[in-house]
C-alpha cells in the first residue's frame, strides 16, 4: 500500500512540476466556483444567481463596458458537474499543449481563447431563432456564459496540428469522444440548447485558425512536427 500511495504522490508531483498552469487553473476553479454554489438544492447543485449575474457574461454586460467579465466567467461554473467535465477537458486539451509550448505562453492561448466566445454568440441565436432545437432564446441579450471549457477548447484547437499529424488517438479519440457528447447534451443533462458546444468550436477553431494560418505566438513550429532533413 505504502509503494501504491507513494508512486501515485510521485506521479502528482511530477505532474504539478512539468504542468504547473494546467494544475493551478483546476484549482483555481474549484476554489472559486464551489462557496458560490446553492448547496441547499439536492437535484442538481447550481451557482446563485447573484454571483452568477455579477461573473458571467452577455451582451447587456459587454455593452455597459464591463469587460472585466471575459476574465470573470472562466472561473465560475453552474455546478460541480460542470466543474468536473470541464477539468476533464483541461486534462486533456490545456496539459498537452503546455507540455509542448511551456506554461507562458499556454496561460496566454487559454485567455486569449475566452475572447471567441464573443462570436458565438450571435451564431447561438441564429440556430435557436430557426428553431433546431424546437426552443426559442428567452433573451439573447441577457442570456449568461460561464465555464472555462471554451478556453480549453482554445488550447485544444492550437494543439489539434501537432496530433493529427502524430496521429496521437489519445488526443483524437479524446476530442472526438466530446464532439459526441456535445451531441446527445440535451438527453444526457436534459440541456435544451447547444450555446456551450458552439461557444466551444468558436473558441478551437479561432485558435486553429490563429496558429496554422498567422502562427499566433510564434507557436506554429512548437506545435507541428519537425520534418526530417533527407540525407545529402
Amino acid at each position: 500500500m505504502t509503494g501504491w500511495f507513494g508512486r501515485k504522490i510521485n506521479y502528482l508531483h511530477n505532474f504539478i512540476i512539468s504542468h504547473p498552469f494546467t494544475f493551478t487553473i483546476i484549482l483555481v476553479n474549484g476554489l472559486v466556483s464551489y462557496p458560490l454554489y446553492d448547496w441547499t438544492t439536492i437535484k442538481y447543485t447550481m451557482i446563485k444567481p447573484y454571483w452568477k449575474g455579477f461573473f458571467s457574461i452577455n451582451i447587456e454586460s459587454i455593452a455597459r463596458g464591463e469587460l472585466y467579465r471575459f476574465f470573470t466567467f472562466s472561473f465560475v461554473h453552474f455546478g460541480p458537474t460542470h466543474h468536473f467535465y470541464t477539468s476533464l477537458l483541461i486534462l486533456g486539451f490545456v496539459s498537452n499543449l503546455e507540455r509542448e509550448i511551456g506554461w507562458q505562453k499556454t496561460m496566454l492561448v487559454y485567455f486569449f481563447s475566452t475572447l471567441f466566445i464573443f462570436f458565438a454568440i450571435p451564431v447561438d441565436y441564429l440556430l435557436l431563432k430557426s428553431n433546431i432545437n424546437n426552443v426559442m432564446w428567452e433573451n439573447i441579450w441577457t442570456h449568461n456564459y460561464t465555464g472555462a471549457s471554451g478556453a480549453a477548447w482554445g488550447c485544444g484547437g492550437a494543439y489539434l496540428l501537432r496530433a493529427w499529424k502524430r496521429k496521437e488517438k489519445p488526443f483524437l479519440w479524446f476530442t472526438l469522444i466530446n464532439f459526441v457528447f456535445g451531441l446527445f447534451r440535451k438527453p444526457i443533462q436534459g440541456i435544451s440548447d447547444y450555446n456551450a458546444d458552439v461557444a466551444h468550436y468558436a473558441a478551437a477553431l479561432g485558435m486553429l485558425i490563429l496558429v496554422a494560418k498567422y502562427d499566433f505566438l510564434g507557436i506554429r513550429s512548437l506545435t507541428m512536427p519537425e520534418t526530417k532533413k533527407s540525407p545529402n
